[in-house]
């Protein structure tokens, strides 16, 4: 019996991928905290007294609750064309109000709690130093007779020592969990606990908030009591985590640069941040550095007699270049 004819197979018509042109995102907004150095300056920030803080701070939550407002109102707005999906719109703006009521907690948390207070201007103070340093070391990169104190003169100025709204909003809003370790947020009930992700487009700042949160929460475990018979000082206190080699390189001088300016404030005043010196380390694999002491003392004495690396590899024990 002959078989049937089976058609060929039709190619499929072959399609342009999908492409989405995204608008460029700015990340100031006038009349806030972050958008004027009078206001958001890390000096300022790190000197301010309880009632200077909150008048300070408080026109950042007070112009997010009215950008609120006013995405509120326009989802009744034919123009905005919201009306299908006016649930997802009041979901959005229901978690925006929770952060807003996030961000005013960490105001009202400096304004009471003298530890946070005091960890706050640490790290705004570490924020101020690591900055105006790193870009003075860059600046004398390629003019190394040029004195520093030359340079940091000139890299001293308000464009480098203040946050962006979104940066001061969002270390706001993680405060008042960093600084007590009861907080909800940092409860094992998934109903109340929290982790936070902060999006936002690369080369927007995103790091800065991080370094400042990292130097936030060293402070505020020197300035701890001891909890459960443990020593808040001792252990590991920051753990960042990234998944490209490259990067993860570029992070730890950046982190490092934050930790000098730390180690720097706790010299000039060890009563109160401590005898144990701030430090940091950094673990990517044996192939990047070694895995043990002895090996990295193996790889040195290679390097200082000329040989080169140890056969196989092994990685490098010198990681900051400057």
């Amino acid at each position: 019996m002959p078989s049937p004819s089976v058609p060929p197979l039709s190619r499929p018509t072959r399609c342009p991928p999908p492409t989405s042109r995204t608008p460029t995102t700015t990340p100031t907004c006038r009349n806030s905290p972050g958008s004027s150095p009078t206001c958001g300056g890390w000096p300022k920030l790190a000197d301010g007294a309880p009632e200077r803080l909150t008048a300070a701070l408080a026109p950042l939550v007070d112009g997010y609750r009215a950008w609120i407002a006013r995405r509120e109102a326009a989802v009744d707005d034919p123009a905005s064309h919201l009306g299908p999906y006016r649930l997802d719109a009041a979901d959005a703006l229901g978690k925006a109000r929770d952060a807003a009521d996030r961000i005013s907690a960490g105001i009202s948390r400096l304004a009471t709690d003298p530890v946070a207070r005091a960890a706050f201007g640490f790290a705004n103070r570490a924020m101020h130093l690591q900055r105006v340093h790193t870009k003075a070391a860059a600046g004398r990169h390629n003019a190394a007779d040029r004195l520093l104190d030359d340079v940091l003169s000139e890299v001293d100025v308000p464009a480098n020592r203040s946050w962006r709204p979104f940066q001061l909003a969002f270390i706001l809003l993680c405060l008042p969990a960093l600084a007590d370790p009861d907080h909800p947020e940092r409860s094992d009930d998934r109903r109340s606990a929290v982790a936070d992700l902060l999006w936002f487009p690369t080369g927007g700042g995103k790091t800065k908030v991080y370094l400042g949160l990292t130097a936030f929460t060293l402070a505020v475990c020197r300035l701890a009591p001891a909890s459960g018979g443990l020593d808040p000082t001792a252990g590991v206190a920051v753990l960042m985590r990234y998944t490209l080699r490259l990067l993860t390189i570029q992070q730890f001088q950046r982190a490092t640069a934050l930790i000098c300016a730390c180690e720097t404030l706790r010299q000039a005043g060890p009563s109160r941040w401590g005898a144990t010196p701030f430090r940091i380390g950094l673990w990517v694999g044996g192939r990047v550095t070694p895995n043990r002491t002895d090996g990295a003392e193996v790889w040195l004495s290679e390097r200082r007699r000329g040989t080169g690396l140890r056969a196989g590899g092994g990685g490098s024990s010198h990681q900051l270049t400057s």
